[in-house]
């Protein structure tokens, strides 16, 4: 049975395709959620790629005049009890999903949710100004229900967020069935790299390691494929020729941006799954990784060691050490038995806890809460 008030959630969806995005339409898709709540969504999109993600524009300052004026216009139109927001903890785009926050509060939406799929060390609130610090605390306390990610990332926030207001959720992934272990060749180690190539998701950090890993290993068949869509601060062709001028070109690899079934494909044959951000919150990378048996190696930031269990289903190394992501990827490759152990760690946890069913049974349960009257 639904529930009487509409909830709405001010959200982008892919494309393109980055975690709250995925998250939302994953949220959105869920069962659970279809069947007990009425959820309206405003698709509110600012890039078309992930280039265009950063940065100002005419054109996002149109969609944003657009997008506040679609949400006041279903506040008086639809019985809406409960607005879902995401805003992102970049100072720039905070600002700008302010506004949605200010307006769910102005427009006398009775739980006004304010869902963070960052880490809040991203704004650096103790670094700023006390006129900036003063806006970001009257902004979040415009919410008054808060769904977070995982228990590590609450240790960054604020005393001023209600602990009692926050509910856990972590992201959910979609994985295969049952794993297809019988078709990797065991003298073929392949180490996977999969986001975007920004820089500070670390891929620099593990290009420089991976060729040191290669020369340490030279009678033994590794190979290391890069796949992630460009950034303005990295067009393709900059990237192309790095990797073509590499000491390795033919085993370290970029691929350029991978659609979902060429990642699934990818982390089917993948032995080594590595993310070395230099932050992060609970990166849904990692946990298709472990959804697909790989074991994986994560710099120790935000709530990866929530998800990822060291010793047990990787390892977890400092952000922006390449000697530590060399040490890591030196002690996966060079033993097989550990590998097989984590594949089968990881892949028990991710159907324990990751899974898009308990997803939308958690998101179901929160908002059953939150909008109940």
């Amino acid at each position: 049975m639904l529930a009487t008030k509409k909830i709405l959630l001010v959200s982008p969806k892919p494309p393109p395709w980055h975690g709250g995005a995925v998250a939302a339409q994953m949220m959105l898709d869920s069962p659970e959620v279809k069947e007990q709540h009425d959820i309206l969504h405003l698709d509110a999109k600012f890039a078309d790629s992930v280039s265009e993600l950063s940065g100002l524009s005419l054109k996002k300052i149109k969609r944003l005049g657009c997008y506040l004026w679609k949400m006041a216009s279903y506040r008086f139109s639809k019985p809406i009890g409960t607005v879902v927001l995401t805003p992102t903890f970049y100072f720039g785009s905070f600002m700008k999903d302010s506004l949605f926050l200010w307006l769910a509060w102005a427009l006398g939406i009775q739980n006004r949710v304010a869902w963070f799929h960052m880490s809040f060390v991203t704004i650096q609130y103790e670094n700023r100004g006390a006129l900036a610090q003063w806006y970001i605390r009257k902004t979040l306390l415009r919410c008054n229900h808060f769904i977070i990610q995982s228990e590590a990332l609450l240790e960054y926030f604020p005393s001023f967020i209600d602990r009692k207001r926050c509910q856990l959720i972590p992201n959910g992934v979609d994985g295969p069935e049952e794993l297809q272990r019988e078709s990797k060749q065991e003298d073929h180690v392949r180490v996977l790299y999969i986001s975007n190539m920004d820089e500070a998701k670390g891929w620099r950090v593990l290009f420089a390691a991976a060729g040191k890993l290669i020369q340490k290993y030279p009678d033994k068949e590794i190979s290391v494929h890069f796949f992630g869509g460009a950034t303005k601060a990295w067009p393709e062709e900059e990237i192309r020729g790095i990797f073509a001028a590499g000491e390795s070109p033919g085993k370290i690899t970029y691929g350029g941006f991978v659609s979902p079934e060429e990642k699934a494909l990818a982390l089917t044959n993948a032995d080594i799954f590595v993310l070395p951000s230099f932050n992060e919150a609970l990166p849904l990378t990692v946990l298709e990784a472990m959804a697909y048996g790989v074991p994986v190696i994560a710099s120790d930031v935000g709530a990866v060691k929530d998800a990822l269990i060291e010793n047990e289903g990787g390892l977890l190394v400092l952000p922006n050490n390449e000697d530590a992501l060399y040490e890591a990827l030196s002690n996966l490759v060079g033993n097989r038995d550990s590998r097989v152990a984590m594949s089968e760690f990881n892949r028990a946890r991710f159907l324990t806890e990751y899974t898009r069913s308990a997803y939308g049974h958690r998101w179901s349960h929160a908002l059953k809460l939150i909008n109940t009257p």
